[in-house]
């Protein structure tokens, strides 16, 4: 999933994954994001439901996030 916002959300590249994630190959990132576009809307719906629970724990403990 993080490959898959690395690529959808901050419009990186490959190379530019490999570099935030030095432990992956290349090989590996490509491989993450063909899993990705071949089940898009499964991905978008484990995105869009660990968003909720992060915003869920912002508002529900504000004294633990930082600003």
């Amino acid at each position: 999933m993080d490959i898959a916002a690395a690529a959808e959300h901050l419009g990186l590249s490959p190379n530019e994954i490999c570099d935030q994630y030095p432990e992956l190959t290349l090989g590996q990132v490509h491989g993450a994001l063909a899993y990705y576009y071949d089940n898009r809307d499964e991905v978008r719906v484990e995105l869009d439901s660990e968003k909720e629970k992060a915003e869920r724990f912002r508002r529900d403990h504000p004294d633990q996030v930082a600003h």
